[in-house]
């Protein structure tokens, strides 16, 4: 098969390869074009989908597939404070974090029952704040733990692995 490369428009990337069209979008938009029937099926981390549906961006989502990855869910701390934050988690104590994933982090917390309160919620970029000092932890996605041994970061809790979503159907407001 030969793929036809079109430009980017209105950043949107799309293949063609015969009769079938390849886009290429940021979640927000891939949930657009399938909301409005622009397109068939639609790819979304669950992490993204779960928040989604949290704050309510999404409903009626139709999964029809499930890709397992190798990432996953972590609250993440400084290394010098090893001796202070597991004590702190256990004991209930009140402690910042920084993360993209604020519903979620709720729902992380208390099924643990965790006592965390979420300071900053940046696009991306979570453990920079944690690593300075403007929160005490971060809740973020890893896979290989770079980036978090990178910033001299402890993974204190872990959540389940994350997967994958396809989706041929949704009803989404963006807001």
């Amino acid at each position: 098969m030969v793929w036809k490369y079109l430009i980017c428009r209105g950043g949107v990337f799309t293949a063609q390869i015969g009769n079938i069209s390849l886009l290429y979008v940021r979640d927000n938009v891939g949930m657009e074009l399938l909301s409005t029937g622009e397109a068939d099926i639609a790819f979304l981390g669950d992490d993204k989908l779960g928040e989604w549906q949290a704050d309510g961006r999404i409903s009626d989502a139709s999964v029809i597939d499930s890709v397992p990855l190798t990432c996953r869910f972590v609250l993440a701390g400084p290394r010098s404070a090893v001796r202070t934050i597991p004590t702190q988690l256990g004991m209930g104590d009140l402690l910042t974090v920084t993360t993209g994933y604020p519903r979620l982090l709720e729902a992380f917390a208390r099924e643990r029952g965790l006592n965390l309160a979420v300071t900053y919620t940046p696009e991306g970029g979570c453990e920079g704040f944690a690593a300075s000092g403007k929160s005490d932890l971060v809740f973020d996605i890893t896979q290989s733990g770079d980036t978090l041994a990178d910033n001299d970061l402890l993974i204190y809790r872990e959540a389940g692995s994350l997967g994958l979503e396809v989706l041929d159907g949704v009803t989404y407001r963006e807001t």
